[in-house]
């Protein structure tokens, strides 16, 4: 189940997601980390301007989008200096 709040996007509900094989949709986009070059920031603004277009949605951050990875090797996390 994919949360439709942000209180619901708990760090379980983040695991149970990965465990079941869930990749990105149209309520919600998973990114490794945050960009440092143009280019991936240009991709960032995007995605936030398409979820501002439509209905809304969750940039999840700290997941690899990795459809050969285990679910315990997707969940990567962020380094606390790019926060």
């Amino acid at each position: 189940m994919i949360p439709e709040t942000l209180e619901g996007w708990t760090l379980d509900s983040l695991r149970a997601i990965v465990a079941q094989g869930v990749f990105e949709g149209d309520r919600f986009d998973l990114k490794e980390r945050l960009p440092s070059d143009a280019k991936g920031k240009l991709r960032l603004r995007k995605a936030i301007a398409a979820f501002a277009n439509a209905d809304g949605g969750f940039l999840v951050f700290g997941v690899k989008d990795d459809r050969g990875l285990d679910a315990a090797d997707r969940l990567v996390g962020l380094d606390g200096a790019e926060e």
